[in-house]
Order: structure tokens, then C-alpha cells, then sequence
């Protein structure tokens, strides 16, 4: 890996941790707000989203416990949401404990860094260069950390923030490729591929998706095949992406050749 490389890695990273906090402080002020109004669903589906993007990016960067204390915040949010009732007392006090231990947390030092990883570069540009591909998360970091490693590749790389924009740089762009998480504001993935999946301009295009969720239940599974069955994407990828399984599925639909 060139050093340039991996002073961006490394940058990109320590970028993260500086600001781990910060979403944390975020997270309990919409906290906050919950709990001067918990029958109020728009505020708790933007708690959900916020915990939601920290799970997936404190995976990528190497903060497991972040990501399990976020995941707890989102299934009682979800289960919440489902039953259409206000928060329980019980319920309220778990995502209390989750806060504290985020915090903790965030705190330790990452399991792993984002440097390493395998990131093959003797790929044959005449095939790289003219490809794009499009990155959709409302992460800002992850946009960054796929944008890096895939332009070292010799991709072009655009990006957006959720499924709505998403839509519109891929019927503006026509992109080769579409790597998208699937919980984003606005307009989640699914709404985002079967709209690219119903429109003979861009229903052609190939997606992968990407989630912080631990794929391994029945649910994940069902998602799983409906983005893979009604919204044409390809594949179903669960974060911290490991860019080797990455690159092995987008070899799939762009063709790449090896160096001699």
C-alpha cells in the first residue's frame, strides 16, 4: 500500500474518532427530546437514524462496542415504532444504560484501523478509469473511506447522501455501479432501487447493498432477498464491508483484468 494511501487512511480515521463524541452528544440531545414528547414518531424515527449511521460507521472504524450499544438503541426505537405506542418506562431506562455505554465507548481504543485492509492496485486502468461508480450513505465517512479505496482502483466515484439523491446523480450520472446503504433518511435503499429498477433508463444499472445490520436473522434475510429479487441489486453486504468480498462482486459487473 503507498504511503499516500495510508496517510489518507490514517487521516480519515483519526477524523473519525475526533468527532465519535460529537455524534454521541447529538444523539443524547435528540435523546433529550424524546423525552420532553415519546409519543412524537418523527423524532424517535430520527433517533432511530442516528443510531442507525453510528452502528455502521462505529463497525467500520473499529468501535464494536459503539456499534452493539447503537444497535440496542435501534431495536427498541423499531419495536416502538412497530407497536405505534409511546416509549415504556422500561424501555426508556435501556436506552439510558445504551448512552452511557456509548460513551464509555467511544472513549477505547478501535479494535482495527481502516489501513488494514488488502487493497490490490495493479488493476488494468484502461478498464478502471472509464467506469463510475456511485456510493450512497448518509455517512460522510464511510462516503469518504469507499471513495478512497475505490479510486485507488482507478474508479471515478460519485456520491449522495440517501435514496432520493441517490436517484438522481444515478439518472444524471449513469453510473457502471451503485454500492448504497440500505437505511438512509429521506429515502431508503429499497425506495431508491425500485424506482432505478422501474425506469428504462437506469434499470439496467447494478447495485450492491451495504448494512450495519448483522445479517443472520429471518428478517435480514427476507430484506436480504427482496433487495435481490424486486430491487435488482445483486448483492447484500454487511458492514465493516470487507472491501476483498467488495471488489470480488464488483468484478461481477465491471470487468477488471489483473497486471501481468
Amino acid at each position: 500500500m503507498s504511503t499516500i494511501l495510508e496517510k489518507q487512511l490514517a487521516d480519515l480515521q483519526e477524523k473519525y474518532a475526533k468527532g465519535l463524541l460529537d455524534k454521541i452528544d447529538a444523539l443524547e440531545q435528540a435523546w433529550v427530546g424524546i423525552q420532553a414528547d415519546n409519543s412524537n414518531t418523527d423524532a424517535m424515527r430520527d433517533f432511530h437514524r442516528m443510531a442507525h449511521t453510528l452502528s455502521g460507521s462505529g463497525k467500520t472504524f473499529g468501535y464494536a462496542a459503539v456499534s452493539a450499544g447503537a444497535q440496542g438503541i435501534e431495536r427498541i426505537i423499531e419495536d416502538t415504532l412497530a407497536r405505534r405506542a409511546p416509549l415504556a418506562i422500561a424501555a426508556a431506562k435501556k436506552i439510558e444504560r445504551f448512552l452511557g455505554h456509548l460513551r464509555r465507548a467511544a472513549q477505547s481504543q478501535p479494535a482495527h484501523n481502516v489501513i488494514a485492509s488488502n487493497i490490490e492496485n495493479r488493476l488494468d486502468q484502461a478498464f478502471t478509469e472509464s467506469r463510475t461508480i456511485l456510493v450512497v450513505d448518509d455517512d460522510p465517512n464511510i462516503r469518504s473511506l469507499l471513495k478512497i479505496k475505490l479510486e485507488v482502483l482507478g474508479f471515478k466515484v460519485i456520491s449522495a447522501y440517501d435514496g432520493q439523491e441517490g436517484y438522481a446523480k444515478a439518472l444524471s450520472e449513469n453510473p457502471d455501479l451503485i454500492i448504497t446503504d440500505h437505511n438512509m433518511p429521506t429515502a431508503n435503499s429499497d425506495y431508491m432501487l425500485s424506482n432505478i429498477n422501474a425506469n428504462n433508463l437506469t434499470r439496467n444499472i447494478p447495485s450492491i447493498v451495504i448494512t450495519a445490520q448483522k445479517i443472520g436473522n429471518q428478517r435480514d434475510h427476507a430484506l436480504q432477498r427482496d433487495l435481490t429479487g424486486r430491487c435488482g441489486a445483486i448483492a447484500y453486504l454487511e458492514k465493516p464491508v470487507d472491501f476483498e468480498a467488495l471488489l470480488q462482486e464488483i468484478k461481477r459487473v465491471i470487468p477488471i483484468r489483473r497486471l501481468p
